[in-house]
């Protein structure tokens, strides 16, 4: 199969419809404001099923389970193409777009009978393919090398966990990173493995799904419902954790801390008595969460609003166990916070986001917003239309509740959890849009505090609409953002030709990376360092080809400087140890040797003269 690059193939679609002229806040908002009125429009049209005959129903089980089949059987030719080729093979791609169009397909298929036993195990192994698809890209790959991957190599040279060379604010236990380890122990595979990577982050993904899926299964009462709406709302954004399985460890944590929630829900809705079991099933979620990555910080908060709410409603000594987790939460986060450099690093963090705020407001135009990666502003408009159709989506539900409160008639307790959390993702969102207008975006540092519980509460709320209200067609919009999503960067990395912090090492760059590290002299490279890349430089450039892997030789420096401690460096970030990878500015005083030809790279090292 060809390489697919998407932003190529999408690109004639922008010209066609010219709209890569506008500026992309523009393009967004136009974005979002369609799917607004769309979803106000379909949320008052009520589909009749009562009347439709038993045929009916036979007919439209049996088309879905022929779509559904197809699905897995072209998911699984896909995935098979692209092992190892760096890329997602075009029938790869062409599968993963098909997956909303089939979750809606089952949404509205009837299951409630002992005769759609056949649609029901199809389903369900869709839903663990889908799942297994965001947790397998290191399968794709060849191996699992990223930041985290640091701290297994310190673990599994030194023996034991001291600190986190990924980043003082992991100092305590990067616990995937931990877990990683373990499991190459008991398997006898290396830490770069990428079978075991997938196992792994798939596991992650699928445990949160079946608690969310058996959550949002007792409001809805529909098995194929039920299903799809928990699909279809886990992947409804480019920031979604479960796109995000293969880059640990803020999507693990964030999932661990919905898989948490979903015990709180169910209880809170009513649908079961909180117990002392679930205690235990939750206490080592939270900890695990709070402790993988500082963005966690979202559940203490959100935890807190749900807490405010109850005291609000004067239920909060019916649900004390909400209070309970939070003062939990709050004990594991401020150890956290003083063991580790967190506080430091978060105070330096909101003057960041406070000087972009400021920024915002002195900027005369706001047409034109700073993305994360630099690569998003020159994409297709096409490409990034799954960073605005979820916020209209949420709007148009949102609107028909805030006409209800305003006409004083009363909200279920479910559609309060709904307001409830989308002001809690809104104030993150807007946190986001204005480093986006101030600066350089922190959009998905900021989201990841806030998506995961947003999914949360609308695959809950959408279960009180189909099929108890008879508004399938509400989903339609939800549908198109998941395809959006899913032809985005975040979605199909390894299908961009952009250069992307999101494009893993492939196996050849780390064998290449590791190769050439490998034969640095140790004394050469600790003169380096000491001097902080002035008496010479060792650099990497990519002279062949259009698409950029990330070299990923940091992992490489980690292995054979920063964990023996042949460097004094406590961290792949240490400036003096990146400065070895950067092009001095003046190369007039250096000796130039190309000394390593490697694929698409070239090495370079650079002594003063």
């Amino acid at each position: 199969m060809s390489t697919v690059f998407l932003d190529r193939i999408l690109r004639p679609i922008d010209e066609a419809l010219n709209i890569q002229g506008l500026p992309l806040t523009i393009y967004l908002i136009l974005v979002s404001g369609a799917t607004f009125v769309l979803t106000l429009i379909l949320s008052s049209i009520t589909s009749v099923n009562k009347h439709r005959s038993r045929g009916f129903w036979s007919s439209l089980s049996n088309t879905t389970i022929a779509i559904v089949l197809i699905n897995i059987v072209l998911l699984l030719v896909g995935i098979s193409l692209s092992v190892n080729a760096f890329h997602y093979s075009s029938l790869a791609v062409f599968s993963m777009l098909i997956i909303p169009i089939s979750l809606y397909a089952l949404a509205v298929t009837k299951t409630n009978n002992n005769k759609n036993t056949g649609l029901r195990t199809l389903a369900l192994i869709l839903a663990m393919l889908t799942i297994f698809v965001f947790g397998s890209r290191d399968l794709i790959n060849g191996v699992e090398e990223q930041e985290t991957t640091s701290d297994m190599i310190n673990i599994v040279i030194n023996g034991y966990f001291r600190w986190s060379t990924h980043g003082s604010h992991y100092d305590l236990a990067p616990l995937d990173a931990i877990l990683k380890v373990m499991l190459s122990y008991i398997t006898a595979d290396t830490i770069f493995s990428p079978i075991l990577a997938s196992v792994m982050y798939t596991c992650y993904g699928l445990a949160t799904f079946l608690l969310v899926y058996v959550s949002v299964k007792s409001v809805a009462g529909s098995f194929s419902y039920a299903l799809a709406i928990t699909l279809l709302a886990m992947l409804s954004y480019p920031y979604s954790p479960l796109l995000g399985l293969s880059t640990p460890p803020a999507p693990h944590a964030h999932l661990l801390a919905v898989a948490a929630l979903t015990f709180v829900m169910r209880s809170l809705l009513g649908y079961r008595a909180f117990t002392l079991s679930d205690y235990f099933v939750m206490i080592p979620l939270v900890l695990a969460s709070l402790l993988m990555h500082p963005s966690s910080l979202g559940l203490v908060l959100y935890l807190a609003l749900l807490v405010l709410w109850l005291a609000y409603r004067k239920d909060l000594a019916k649900h004390r166990y909400v209070l309970s987790v939070l003062v939990l939460s709050l004990i594991i986060y401020f150890g956290k916070v003083m063991y580790t450099a967190f506080a430091t690093g978060f105070a330096n963090y909101i003057q960041l986001l406070w000087d972009y705020v400021v920024n915002a407001f002195r900027e005369r135009e706001i047409a034109t917003i700073a993305t994360r990666n630099p690569g998003y502003s020159g994409l297709p408009r096409v490409c990034l239309t799954g960073f605005a159709t979820l916020l209209g989506y949420l709007a148009g539900l949102a609107l028909p509740i805030l006409i209800k409160t305003l006409k004083r008639r009363q909200l279920s307790v479910v559609e309060q959890i709904f307001i409830l959390s989308l002001v809690f993702y809104g104030a993150f969102g807007l946190a986001s849009l204005l480093t986006g207008l101030g600066g350089v975006s922190q959009s998905r540092i900021v989201l990841n505090g806030a998506q995961p519980y947003m999914e949360l509460a609308l695959a809950l709320y959408l279960a009180t609409l189909v099929p108890k209200q008879g508004k399938s067609y509400i989903l339609i919009p939800l549908l198109i953002s998941v395809l959006a999503t899913l032809i985005s960067p975040n979605a199909l990395p390894q299908n961009y030709t952009i250069p992307m912090a999101g494009k893993a090492v492939t196996i050849n760059d780390h064998i290449i990376a590791y190769s050439f590290t490998g034969l640095i002299d140790k004394y050469f490279f600790m003169q380096l360092y000491s001097t902080c890349g002035d008496t010479g430089r060792i650099i990497a450039f990519q002279e062949r080809g259009d698409v950029s892997y990330g070299l990923d030789s940091t992992m490489a420096t980690v292995y054979y400087f920063i964990a023996p401690r042949a460097v004094s460096a406590k961290s792949y970030w240490d400036s003096c140890i990146m400065a070895i990878y950067a092009s001095p500015k003046d190369i007039d005083g250096y000796t130039i040797n190309r000394v390593f030809d490697a694929w698409i790279y070239g090495f370079y090292v650079y002594v003063r003269v």
